[in-house]
């Protein structure tokens, strides 16, 4: 995994999502790599040599996952950082879900980001099945009525840093709601978005001032 600042990765066609989701934190404070990459190793290192069939691995992926605590809105903006989540084996569901991929690539399985009825996912997906995996270890068939949005990196660190703005601004940090409305500029948008993401950063800067 590299360190790139966020707005190169931001700016490449398709960053994957965890290195997105890392170099945004480290862009709101200072973090070391070295203890992810070996937080991310260790979780994957019992999944390595599993030669089952995808959905059995999938299900593995889960109880490694069921390590973790979903902590529910409104808490403080560690939840959102990765490097904080891996430490304190607690996060927000959507970055459970970036860590649950992460791994789940680390041990050879390739997973898809997914939500589906407002709940992140990570799917395999086969022969035009997913069979996904939330973030509390279940590991349902998804049916064929059901219709799950795909997630690009990108779009999980736009909703990561709404979310940073949020709480942020929720707990009176204006300085870092400000940085995170920032950097959402640098992500890939049409010029209508733009535009009005632009003016809520105006905002919080007038309320800062």
């Amino acid at each position: 995994m590299r360190l790139t600042p966020f707005v190169l990765q931001a700016a490449a066609p398709d960053p994957d999502p965890a290195e997105l989701a890392l170099s945004l934190a480290a862009e709101l404070h200072q973090l070391d790599l070295a203890p992810v990459e070996q937080a991310l190793d260790a979780l994957a290192a019992g999944l390595t040599q599993d030669t089952r069939p995808a959905p059995e691995r999938l299900r593995a992926l889960g109880e490694v996952m069921a390590e973790f605590a979903s902590v529910a809105p409104p808490a403080s903006i560690d939840g959102l950082l990765l490097d904080r989540v891996l430490e304190c084996r607690a996060g927000d569901p959507l970055l459970l879900a970036v860590v649950a991929a992460e791994v789940g690539r680390r041990a050879g399985l390739e997973l898809t980001l997914l939500s589906c009825h407002g709940r992140p996912l990570v799917a395999y997906v086969e022969d035009g099945h997913a069979v996904a995996l939330d973030v509390i270890g279940d590991c349902p068939r998804l049916r064929e009525d059901e219709q799950p949005h795909c997630h690009c990196a990108h779009q999980v660190a736009f909703a990561i840093l709404g979310a940073v703005i949020e709480r942020a601004t929720r707990a009176g940090d204006l300085v870092t709601a400000i940085k995170a409305a920032e950097l959402r500029l640098a992500l890939p948008l049409e010029r209508s978005a733009l535009a009005a993401l632009g003016s809520e950063l105006l905002a919080l800067r007038v309320r800062l001032n």
